[in-house]
């Protein structure tokens, strides 16, 4: 009985910790990196598969979280100018990025990045061919569009999301 006890106050504190996460990436904080060390505990002290190994758990959501810090130290490296793109450029993107892992998301948990992260850019060439600009220019609207502030934070939290659903499914 204190064991059934434990375990589901246990899972608890698991669940509040991978929502915390969520909230402080919202933030635009680390939060990624607090999720990963509480897979990690978790896997410490309970399981995600019965009798199986928890590395092929874990490696994916380490592997997103690096992605995540990519793309993060990406925004402060390239050069973007924030007079190229308007508003409108920044929720093609958005909308393109959902459509896109919509699309991709039944297949594995890498096709929901590359889905999000190629629909990003056909939603932002689809505003600008729309707007009539020609395509070299248009790319690097885009390009400033999804290294934005808005595009940054849209990314990291469904990516966020993503781990925090995958961690979920996988310890039930």
């Amino acid at each position: 009985m204190f064991a059934a006890f434990f375990s589901g106050l246990l899972f608890l504190l698991y669940v509040l910790g991978l929502l915390a996460g969520l909230v402080v990436v919202l933030y635009g904080k680390p939060g990624t990196w607090l999720i990963v060390a509480l897979a990690f505990l978790y896997s410490l002290v309970g399981d995600f598969y019965h009798g199986k190994a928890d590395f092929w758990i874990l490696l994916p959501v380490i592997l997103m979280a690096v992605f995540v810090e990519c793309l993060d130290y990406l925004s402060t490296v390239v050069k973007r100018r924030d007079d190229t793109y308007n508003q409108k450029t920044v929720i093609s993107l958005l909308i393109g990025g959902l459509i896109g892992m919509v699309i991709l998301m039944f297949n594995a948990l890498s096709f929901i990045l590359v889905g999000l992260v190629l629909g990003m850019f056909a939603g932002g060439m689809a505003y600008e061919m729309y707007q009539k600009k020609p395509w070299r220019p248009a790319m690097y609207v885009v390009r400033d569009a999804a290294f934005s502030k808005p595009s940054l934070l849209f990314l990291k939290t469904i990516v966020t999301l993503t781990l925090v659903i995958f961690l979920l499914t996988n310890s039930l």
